[in-house]
């Protein structure tokens, strides 16, 4: 038996285990080339014979005009505006959900032909599994539903080669910062760091080598920070003792930070802000920089494309005015 095999009874065993009488709800989540569609078909090969209901987010696309309202190129349509999550609620998840009727589609839109699919509806009879695959699984309006949730991890540069290997597009350059690339690789970098996805799964699953997919462990004290808001004031307390002082370089990213704060400061600050005032919108900016620089390995050499990153979507207006002198200090 392989590793992926391997890998797959065991993440079988335990879905498997976690079934009872009604529905177990499963979401496999990761960014765009991650490999989650394969990943899915062949976790649901493990689960044989156990009842399934296999779908996928792209059967709940948004209409065309309303994925592109802010532009072709916008990484904050990507985000925001790919999928129509009332339609998926309505027509597949509330209805597998405790008290539901049991009544589901897995599909409503053919985003290929711009259209509306007229599926009928089903009735599942339970004990069955639910196997949902798809980007953005842990959004906010999503994450309650799933049960047990495993996220697919690739790098940024993996994400772009695949995507690219998959369409047939030979020609196009596979550099992740390349501008062809900024509406996915940008929108998937606000999804990392508004809703922490690895943060939130059952299992984060390092997907790089396909043929050795592993599971990675996660920081304990992360997942502490998460599930308790109140533990960040104590982690802040702890990251300022720690701060290099003006003239020193910070021991995360090697930039000089003139007020002091290194990133894992500004990142537990950030964490602090979303949890105290959510409408406070240009946080997420703030974040998606200290994810790149405290997750998925990012060395010193991000930096400058992290900043670059953030000055993007001031830019694109998704920033209030007064976050620029920060970003320039950032960038200086």
């Amino acid at each position: 038996m392989s590793r992926r095999e391997q890998l797959l009874a065991q993440l079988a065993g335990e879905i498997r285990a976690g079934l009872g009488a009604g529905i177990l709800r499963v979401g496999i989540d990761g960014v765009d080339g991650a490999g989650k569609s394969c990943f899915a078909a062949e976790l649901a090969h493990a689960l044989a014979p156990a009842p399934l209901i296999c779908a996928s987010v792209d059967g709940f696309h948004n209409p065309r005009a309303r994925r592109y309202a802010r532009g072709r190129g916008s990484p904050a349509g990507f985000y925001h505006d790919s999928y129509n999550y009332a339609g998926l609620k309505a027509a597949l998840l509330d209805p597998l959900s405790p008290g539901g009727n049991r009544r589901y589609r897995t599909a409503i839109f053919d985003h290929e032909q711009d259209a509306a699919v007229a599926q009928a509806e089903k009735l599942a009879e339970p004990p069955l599994i639910l196997l949902f695959e798809g980007i953005f699984l842990h959004r906010p309006e999503l994450r309650d539903y799933w049960d047990y949730s495993i996220f697919l991890y690739v790098s940024p540069a993996i994400s772009v080669a695949r995507c690219l290997a998959r369409a047939g597009t030979p020609d196009v350059t596979p550099d992740p910062t390349a501008p062809e690339h900024r509406r996915y690789v940008e929108g998937q970098a606000l999804y990392l760091a508004a809703c922490q996805p690895e943060q939130r799964a059952t299992h984060v699953i390092n997907n790089e080598q396909l043929e050795a997919p592993f599971i990675v462990s996660r920081d304990p004290d992360a997942e502490a920070r998460r599930r308790d808001p109140g533990a960040l004031q104590g982690a802040q307390a702890a990251s300022r003792s720690q701060r290099p002082g003006p003239d020193e370089r910070c021991p995360d990213c090697g930039a000089l930070h003139a007020d002091g704060r290194d990133c894992r400061a500004w990142f537990d600050e950030c964490l602090a802000l979303e949890f105290s005032n959510p409408a406070y919108g240009a946080v997420h900016h703030l974040t998606v920089l200290g994810y790149m620089l405290q997750h998925n390995g990012y060395s010193a050499a991000v930096w400058p494309e992290a900043v670059r990153l953030l000055a993007r979507f001031v830019e694109d207006g998704a920033e209030p005015a007064a976050m620029r002198p920060q970003v320039a200090e950032l960038a200086r």
